[in-house]
């Protein structure tokens, strides 16, 4: 009996997980197995593989675990016959109420902490703007400021949203997480856009080719060995906004109006 509902416990497991990924769906725990993105994913030279690391590795590791599953319903059934020593060992362990009640505690704490972003995390549970739901939380994709009506394209700061709703006192609402921090990173998500190799730079895509090198210090967070930058554009620059991808550097630099990325490497 044990072996089964082991089993189906871990084919429920990998069911949900995979059906949670294709449909867009970021499910709490679960959405840790398609978690494994590789950093040149963004780049349009990079190899199938890096490209679609995070799908290899999650459907590797879902397989094994439905393996796993399907070997424990497969396994007869047996009963488990305890050793008399265990069985009395276990018996005094339930005796010691601070010992057993202190077991059931920290088997509550480790449920709890399958909640992950639902219980600690930046993005809201819901949101509730102009009649609609939203769950930011339990979706793949960001939500940008402007989709609530307020100013920016990066991703929208749920914290400060929930603020300018209470003031304008509508319909409008937030609910945030038992803690609204992430735990370890909490900044916006980057606004992603794959690049294209051209002329030896990496530029956005519809975008014209580099026609002006402006020199720029930016600061990298990691190696810089091999790593040359160039903007282009015509007329002075009018804003510089850096980020990192991977081990290269992506900026964004708008000139008379018009903006695009380009990034050299050696």
């Amino acid at each position: 009996m044990l072996f089964r509902r082991t089993g189906i416990f871990l084919v429920v497991i990998t069911v949900c997980a995979v059906v949670g990924h294709h449909a867009g769906w970021a499910l709490p725990t679960l959405d840790w197995f398609f978690s494994f993105e590789a950093r040149e994913e963004g780049l349009e030279s990079a190899s199938w593989g890096k490209k679609y690391q995070a799908n290899i590795i999650g459907y590797i590791l879902c397989a094994l675990l439905m393996s796993v599953g399907v070997l424990c319903l497969g396994t007869k059934s047996r009963n488990v016959n305890w050793n008399p020593q265990t069985l009395r060992k276990l018996k005094r362990f339930r005796s010691i109420t601070r010992g057993y009640v202190s077991l059931w505690i920290l088997v509550g704490l480790l449920f709890l902490t399958l909640l992950d972003h639902a219980l600690v995390g930046k993005r809201a549970l819901l949101v509730k703007f102009d009649g609609e739901i939203y769950s930011p939380a339990f979706v793949q994709r960001s939500y940008t400021a402007e989709e609530f009506g307020q100013k920016g394209k990066s991703e929208v700061d749920y914290r400060k949203l929930k603020e300018v709703f209470a003031q304008e006192g509508g319909a409008n609402w937030v609910l945030l997480p038992l803690v609204p921090f992430d735990a370890t990173f909490d900044s916006a998500e980057p606004v992603r856009e794959n690049l294209m190799a051209s002329e030896g730079c990496f530029t956005g895509r519809g975008r014209d080719p580099p026609t002006q090198v402006l020199p720029i210090v930016i600061i990298l967070m990691r190696r810089t060995s091999g790593i040359q930058w160039c903007a282009f554009g015509k007329g002075s620059g009018r804003g510089v906004k850096n980020s990192i991808v991977g081990l290269r550097a992506m900026s964004s630099v708008t000139t008379n109006g018009r903006m695009g990325y380009a990034v050299r490497t050696r």
